[in-house]
C-alpha cells in the first residue's frame, strides 16, 4: 500500500493556518528528497526568519534564488531576510537589482531606504524614502522609517512632524509612538517619552521588542526595578532574547546584584552565537568596573577571537591596556573595521573609538584623529543638540528650605573631567560611601518641570518633600558609613536644585584644564544619552564654555561651608595636600587609606573604570599638546591660545 507524500500544497495549507512546526516539517522533508526544489527551501526560510533564525533563513532562501534565479518573489523575499540579517550591503546591492526588474516596486523601495538608513547614508536614505512615500504615500512602515531618519539626520522638529501627522491618521499604530518616544528621549522629555512607550504596549502589549525598547529608556534615567520587569516580560514573550538578557544583566550590574548579573550574561553566553558575543562583551565589562582587570582581559580576547560582535569588545579591551607600536592589535582592528564599515555601522563605530585609544597611546596624532573625527560624526548624526538653546538653558539656571540631612555629598563636573577620581579617593575613607552616578537627582528634576522652570511656586514643605524623596531614592549609607558621594557629572546644572532641596549636602566642583578635559571626551563614547555636544569638537567646545560661566556664578553665589573647588592637576601633584582638604571640608577626620584610592575594591561604571586602578600618574596632564593641530576646531571654539 502506498502512503501518500505530503505535497508542498499541504504545507502551504498548514502554514497559513498558523501551525508552524507541522508545516516546516513538510518543507524540510520534500527539500530532502528533492534537491532541486526551491519553493521548499524559499518558504521554510520565510517560515523561520518569522521564528527567528534568520541565519538558517538567509542560507534557504539564496539557495532557492540560485536555484530560480528568474522568480521574482524570490528576490524580494531574499532583500528582506538580508535586512533581518543585518546585511545591509548586500540588500542594496540586490535591491538595486530587483528594483531594474519592477522600478515601481513598493517593498523593495522601502528595503533599500531602510538598508542606506542601517549603512549610516542618511541623506541618500531620506532621498529614497521620499521617492517611496510620493509613489506610495501610505505606506506605514515607510512614513515611520523616514521619521526615525530625520531623527538621525537631527531634524527633530521634522521627524516629530511627520511622526504626529501619522499618529493622528492611525492613533492605533503601535510603532509611530515608539518613534516618538525615542524623538521625545533624545529631546530629554523622559516622562512624555514613557508615556508613548507606555501607549504603544498598551496597543501591542506582545511585542517583544517594544518591552526590550522601554526597558532600556527607564535604565537610561535610573529606573532600574521597573526596567528590570520589562527586560523580564521581553524575555517572558520571547525566552532566550539575547538583547534583554544582556539588558537584564546590566541593570542588575547598576543594582549591585551582580551574581544576578552574571547569571544573565552567563546565559546568553551558553546561547552560542550572537549571544555568546554579546555575554562575553558584556560580562569582560563587568569584571572590568568590579575591579577583576586580569579575568576581564581574558574575557574580552575570548569575544574578540570569537569574532562576531569583537568591535565591543575591542572597545572595552582598549580601555584595559595600554597598546604598544607594533602591537598585532591595529592590524586586527583595522581590517575587522575594513569589513564592516559599509555593513554594520555600529560595529565600526565602536571600532573607530578603539583604534582612536590605540593610536593615541603610541602618539600617532594623525591616525588617532582620522579615527577620532570618522567616530564622532557617526555618534554625533545619531543625536539632537542645539548649542543656542543650552546656552539659555544654563543661563536660566543661573538667574534661578528643604531636608537637613547632611548625608550626601555631591560631585559634579565635566564629563572626564576627574570626578571619578575624585569619588574613588572620598570613598577610601572609612565613613563614606561611594554610589556612583545615580540618577536620583535629575529624575526628580524632570517630574517638576525641569530647572529652573519647575521651580516657581514651590513652598518650604515641597522642597523639604523632595530633598526626602532625594534620600529615599539614593538609599541609606551602608552599615558604618554616614556619607554618600552622588557623582554624576551633569548635577553642576542641579546645584540650584541641591541647595534648596538639600541644604546641607556638600559640593565638590572637580575642575581639569579645559583643552585635556574636551579631548578626553572626544576620545569616548558615552552610554548616557544625554552628551551629544561630547561627539563634535566645535559643539564640545562651545558647552565648556557654558558650563565654566554656570560654575563662575555657582562660585560666587554659594558659601565656601557647603561648595568647594578641586584640581585635577592639583591632585596629581600633591595627592595628600589636596586629599585632606577635601576630607576637612566634609567636616571628617583625616584616614590615610583616601592615599591608598586605588587598592578600594568597588564597583566603577564610567569611563574612568580603568584609571582609578592605578596610582596617580601625570600622563593625562597636557596631553592635549601633542594634538593641537587635530584639535583646531575644539581650541577656536574654547578661544584658547596655544
Amino acid at each position: 500500500m502506498n502512503v501518500r507524500q505530503p505535497t508542498l500544497q499541504d504545507a502551504f495549507a498548514l502554514h497559513g493556518q498558523g501551525r508552524l512546526g507541522e508545516a516546516a516539517r513538510i518543507y524540510e522533508a520534500i527539500a530532502a528528497r528533492e534537491p532541486g526544489n526551491a519553493e521548499a527551501r524559499h518558504y521554510l526560510g520565510a517560515l523561520l526568519a518569522s521564528a527567528g533564525r534568520v541565519q538558517d533563513a538567509k542560507a534557504l532562501m539564496k539557495r532557492a534564488l540560485e536555484l530560480k534565479p528568474s522568480e521574482f518573489a524570490f528576490l524580494e523575499n531574499y532583500v528582506g531576510v538580508l535586512v533581518l540579517a543585518e546585511d545591509f550591503g548586500e540588500a542594496l546591492e540586490l535591491g538595486r537589482t530587483a528594483l531594474k526588474r519592477q522600478p515601481r516596486n513598493a517593498n523593495v523601495l522601502y528595503l533599500n531606504a531602510a538598508s542606506l538608513q542601517k549603512l549610516d547614508r542618511l541623506d541618500e536614505a531620506r532621498a529614497a524614502f521620499v521617492a517611496l512615500l510620493r509613489l506610495a504615500p501610505d505606506h506605514l512602515a515607510g512614513r515611520k522609517e523616514y521619521a526615525v531618519t530625520l531623527t538621525r539626520l537631527g531634524e527633530q522638529d521634522e521627524a516629530l512632524r511627520a511622526v504626529e501627522a501619522l499618529i493622528a491618521e492611525r492613533p492605533r499604530f503601535a510603532d509611530a509612538y515608539l518613534v516618538r518616544a525615542n524623538i521625545r528621549s533624545i529631546r530629554g522629555e523622559f516622562g512624555l517619552a514613557l508615556a508613548d512607550y507606555e501607549r504603544a504596549l498598551a496597543l501591542q502589549p506582545n511585542a517583544h521588542e517594544a518591552w526590550l525598547s522601554y526597558g532600556r529608556a527607564l535604565d537610561t534615567i535610573g529606573r532600574f526595578e521597573p526596567a528590570l520587569a520589562a527586560f523580564d516580560r521581553a524575555l517572558a514573550l520571547r525566552p532566550n532574547y539575547v538583547d534583554a538578557l544582556v539588558g537584564r544583566g546590566a541593570v542588575l550590574k547598576l543594582m549591585n546584584r551582580l551574581p544576578e548579573a552574571f547569571a544573565c550574561f552567563d546565559q546568553a553566553i551558553a546561547l552560542g552565537g550572537d549571544g555568546e558575543a554579546k555575554g562575553l562583551a558584556a560580562r569582560g565589562a563587568a569584571l572590568a568596573e568590579a575591579g577583576d582587570t586580569e579575568e576581564a582581559r581574558l574575557i574580552l580576547r575570548r569575544a574578540i577571537d570569537g569574532g562576531a560582535n569583537a568591535a565591543v569588545a575591542w572597545l572595552a579591551y582598549a580601555d584595559l591596556d595600554k597598546f604598544d607600536a607594533g602591537d598585532s592589535a591595529f592590524a586586527a582592528m583595522e581590517s575587522r573595521l575594513a569589513e564592516v564599515e559599509l555593513r554594520q555601522p555600529s560595529e565600526a563605530l565602536a571600532l573607530h573609538f578603539a583604534l582612536a585609544k590605540a593610536y593615541l597611546d603610541v602618539g600617532d596624532s594623525e591616525r588617532a584623529f582620522v579615527h577620532l573625527d570618522a567616530g564622532n560624526h557617526m555618534k554625533r548624526a545619531q543625536l539632537a543638540y542645539d548649542a543656542d538653546a543650552n546656552r539659555a538653558h544654563t543661563a536660566a539656571i543661573a538667574a534661578a528650605a528643604g531636608s537637613p540631612s547632611a548625608t550626601p555629598i555631591f560631585v559634579v563636573g565635566m564629563p572626564r573631567s576627574g570626578t571619578s577620581l575624585i569619588e574613588q579617593i572620598l570613598a577610601s575613607h572609612s565613613a563614606i560611601h561611594g554610589a556612583g552616578e545615580l540618577h536620583a537627582l535629575p529624575q526628580i528634576a524632570a517630574e517638576i518641570g525641569g530647572v529652573p522652570e519647575g521651580l516657581g511656586g514651590l513652598t518650604g514643605d515641597d522642597l523639604a518633600r523632595l530633598g526626602d524623596d532625594y534620600l529615599a531614592r539614593a538609599g541609606a549609607p551602608p552599615p558604618g558609613k554616614t556619607r554618600v558621594v552622588d557623582k554624576l557629572p551633569g548635577n553642576f546644572v542641579n546645584v540650584g536644585l541641591i541647595r534648596l532641596i538639600l541644604p546641607e549636602a556638600r559640593i565638590i566642583h572637580v575642575r581639569r584644564d579645559a583643552i585635556d578635559t574636551c579631548l578626553s571626551c572626544y576620545s569616548k563614547i558615552f552610554k548616557a544619552a544625554n552628551l551629544p555636544y561630547t561627539y563634535d569638537q566645535t559643539e564640545l567646545g562651545l558647552f565648556y564654555r557654558d558650563y565654566d560661566k554656570l560654575m563662575a556664578h555657582w562660585r560666587t553665589s554659594l558659601p565656601a561651608t557647603h561648595f568647594f573647588e578641586v584640581d585635577y592637576e592639583a591632585v596629581v601633584d600633591d595627592l595628600e595636600g589636596q586629599a585632606r582638604r577635601m576630607i576637612a571640608f566634609l567636616d571628617l577626620p583625616w584616614d590615610p587609606t583616601c592615599l591608598e584610592f586605588h587598592r578600594t575594591k568597588r564597583p566603577v561604571r564610567t569611563a574612568s573604570v580603568n584609571q582609578v586602578r592605578k596610582p596617580i600618574y601625570r600622563a593625562s596632564v597636557g596631553r592635549w599638546r601633542a594634538h593641537a593641530a587635530a584639535l583646531r576646531p575644539l581650541l577656536e571654539a574654547l578661544g584658547a591660545e596655544t
